[in-house]
């Protein structure tokens, strides 16, 4: 076994919010030099550049697993990672069904970009990506672990669109992966969110917008190889499995 630094929280420029210097090429580069050997790309409710990045990966030693930061009907922002493109996309299906045809005003917003993996431009997005996609907190959770995805509770510590500030608990139905942390927290801090229901595991991801924002390697999966079935052993200690924060 060996460790992996992880970061399953990154954009792209596919993401309005994103800075038009999230391409695939620039993210990989970036990663690596922060100790990076697994990220996660998760575009609001999109995985149209996750492929891109993928390949760019390659060229920098960094496993990319593709991914979507979906925004439920009750606005709570669920991290949905994959290993297979293919998932990813049928996620993105299912998705966008339900997703109003919002038109993307640019000027306000930004751009939505599509790139190739070398970072050219090959298209942007003319539909507002980053709203509610219509789909309930509890449809999008069964369906996501149907195909074989790991669902995380995003920025539980942040005051906007995280499960606890949308519900104010973890109802009890409701089976996260994982929860994460954008800020490093005391045992005292994660002893409060246990109390409303999120009582981990944890993951700490940076939820990078720009390049700055992919930090240091703060946390590393103890396992075998970069594959979701191992993830989920190592989140729950499975088999000398663990997840390390450094």
């Amino acid at each position: 076994m060996r460790y992996y630094g992880a970061d399953l929280h990154i954009h792209t420029a596919l993401s309005a919010c994103g800075a038009n210097e999230m391409t695939p090429i620039a993210i990989c580069e970036r990663a690596a030099e922060m100790g990076l050997s697994l990220i996660a790309i998760t575009d609001h409710n999109s995985c149209e550049n996750a492929e891109a990045v993928i390949q760019a990966g390659r060229e920098f030693g960094v496993t990319v697993m593709p991914g979507m930061e979906v925004e439920t009907e009750e606005e709570v922002h669920v991290l949905c990672v994959f290993e297979e493109s293919q998932k990813a996309k049928r996620l993105q299906e299912w998705v966008h069904a339900a997703l109003p045809w919002i038109a993307l005003d640019e000027k306000r917003l930004g751009q939505q970009i599509k790139f190739a993996p070398d970072g050219s431009q090959v298209g942007s997005i003319q539909r507002f990506l980053g709203t509610s996609c219509g789909r309930s907190i509890s449809e999008v959770l069964p369906v996501v672990k149907e195909m074989g995805g790991v669902c995380c509770a995003a920025h539980i510590d942040r005051p906007r669109n995280s499960v606890l500030t949308q519900l104010g608990i973890v109802p009890k139905g409701l089976h996260f992966d994982c929860f994460e942390l954008v800020h490093a927290h005391s045992v005292e801090e994660m002893q409060h969110f246990a109390s409303l229901g999120a009582a981990g595991p944890y993951v700490l991801s940076s939820d990078a917008h720009s390049l700055d924002e992919i930090r240091p390697v703060r946390m590393a999966f103890l396992m075998e190889a970069p594959t979701i079935e191992e993830i989920l052993m190592a989140l729950n200690g499975v088999a000398g499995r663990e997840v390390v924060f450094l």
